[in-house]
């Protein structure tokens, strides 16, 4: 059992932060941030992340407005480790999360559209499936519509509800009818090679908590003869702790 948030970390931070639970709820673990958007933001954000569990996972969608903007999927596995960090939709807002009873994981957000010297707001279905990111309209061309929610229905659907026009409107979808494989990628970069003060970095995704490296490492420690890179404070402090507990 997880608790999944958005926190504020150094310098007003919003990112996505997790805190474990070992005891069924009773209590909770320190947080930790995996989602690592560094959005900087002296105010509050729209909304906060979408959440299931899996099995041996905690699931995870969200909106950031960080230098890379858009609504993203990520996983945790059960030993707090970052699997995955997927970006669905750079110009997507509002996304909702859904875990079918056949693992499939299947999202639905809102996503602004300029067209014609006009500016409108869609509601997008997506599928995540063998790494590969599929993505399918359910509004009309043109439409304005905003802030949608999803639910299970049945085994391999979902019911998609959203405002639009000032009505309410919803919509089932057949995960196998999202057959659109989505143009933008749907997996981050991962750097291969970085420095720091010219110091060779030794890694390339951060330790403690999976991720790749952002584009400047400001936080990084001396280790086994070997520069190492840490995505923020709380993950190099969380690397210190367990090397020297």
């Amino acid at each position: 059992m997880s608790v999944v948030f958005r926190a504020i970390t150094d310098s007003s931070i919003r990112d996505i932060a997790l805190s474990p639970s070992v005891n069924n709820g009773k209590s909770f673990g320190p947080s930790f941030s995996f989602s690592n958007d560094n959005w900087m933001l002296n105010g509050c954000p729209h909304n906060g992340p979408s959440v299931v569990s899996s099995e041996n996972a905690t699931l995870a969608a969200w909106f950031t407005g960080g230098s890379d903007e858009g609504v993203y999927y990520g996983e945790v596995d059960s030993r707090t480790k970052t699997t995955q960090k997927k970006l669905i939709s750079a110009s997507g807002k509002n996304i909702q999360l859904c875990l079918l009873p056949n693992g499939q994981r299947m999202m639905v957000y809102s996503e602004q559209v300029h067209a014609a010297g006009s500016v409108y707001s869609q509601i997008m279905a997506a599928k995540l499936e063998n790494g590969k990111l599929f993505s399918q309209t359910l509004t009309t061309k043109g439409a304005h519509a905003s802030y949608p929610v999803a639910i299970n229905f049945g085994t391999s659907k979902m019911i998609a509800a959203w405002t639009e026009m000032e009505r309410i409107l919803y919509r089932v979808i057949d995960a196998g009818q999202i057959t659109t494989e989505a143009k933008q990628p749907a997996t981050l970069a991962v750097y291969k090679t970085k420095t720091v003060s010219g110091k060779k970095l030794s890694n390339s995704n951060d330790p403690s908590c999976g991720m790749p490296l952002p584009a400047e490492v400001k936080e990084t420690t001396f280790a086994n003869n070997k520069v190492i890179g840490f995505c923020s404070k709380a993950c190099k402090e969380k690397f210190l702790t367990a090397s020297h507990p």
